[in-house]
């Protein structure tokens, strides 16, 4: 999902692109947890039913797939296997600076 999110992408566009339907269960499912760990941001965060939302992959979420692209937390080919829980991938996906005034 992140990366078909380098560029700007509506709801129904990604969920074509994944192969799956555009339904509020998928959404729920896919979309949210991403959100709420902050590696994809929205165009319009203060508005949800925005007809024009897009999503794209935060500062965060790019990070974090430029580390599983280089191969340095490997997933064994399933998202279901990465023995990381996602308060961990966010914390991966944090600068120094900003690990150190989180502290």
């Amino acid at each position: 999902m992140l990366e078909l999110l380098s560029k700007r992408l509506k709801r129904e566009q990604l969920f074509e692109k994944m192969g799956i339907s555009n339904q509020t269960k998928n959404r729920s499912k896919y979309l949210d947890p991403l959100i709420k760990i902050e590696w994809i941001e929205k165009e319009f965060p203060d508005n949800k039913t925005n007809p024009n939302q897009t999503y794209q992959a935060s500062e965060s979420g790019k990070k974090i797939l430029s580390l599983i692209s280089k191969g340095k937390y490997s997933h064994n080919n399933s998202m279901s296997n990465f023995n990381f829980i996602p308060a961990q991938w966010k914390q991966l996906a944090e600068t120094p600076r900003e690990a150190e005034s989180a502290s």
